[in-house]
């Protein structure tokens, strides 16, 4: 309890100050990045920071640019993502993804197909939860424009 009230005074100091036009401190809401980042969970994150391959970032949703979610950077753009058999391939190459919960399906009805490769255009990312089970993310809804970025994880508390 302590140590909430300890990390809830930082962040509430951090945003109140001048830094919080660099940095943040947020708090993970739900299971998408489980085992990686848990419920409830503080993270620091960065406004500067660019995203690369396996950033997690903070991001406006696709959907409703009231919620903010955050999912691991699978590929940036001009990059070419295929899903084949539940495994992730990046640029022809599969992906070693240890971090992962559970199986990488397909939504159906969502914009990712089976076997179909796309490539990530010009200022946008392809994003997955650690959790793919239970993660809304680029399967579903597509690509995330950069400008919808919040910013990139630099610590989880």
């Amino acid at each position: 309890m302590i140590l909430v009230i300890f990390i809830v005074l930082i962040a509430l100091f951090l945003q109140l100050c001048l830094f919080s036009y660099f940095f943040g401190v947020m708090f993970i809401t739900g299971p998408a990045m489980m085992p990686s980042l848990r419920d409830n969970q503080a993270i620091f994150i960065s406004r500067l920071k660019p995203p690369g391959h396996q950033s997690m970032v903070v991001f406006k949703s696709v959907r409703n640019p009231d919620i903010t979610n955050i999912s691991r950077v699978i590929a940036l753009p001009r990059d070419k993502i295929v899903i084949r058999n539940n495994t992730v391939i990046l640029n022809g190459k599969p992906l070693t993804e240890d971090y992962v919960a559970g199986k990488t399906i397909l939504y159906r009805g969502g914009f990712i197909k089976e076997n179909t490769e796309y490539v990530v255009p010009d200022g946008s990312l392809f994003v997955l939860g650690d959790n793919r089970e239970y993660s809304a993310d680029s399967r579903e809804y597509g690509f995330v424009p950069i400008y919808n970025l919040v910013g990139i994880l630099i610590k989880a508390f």
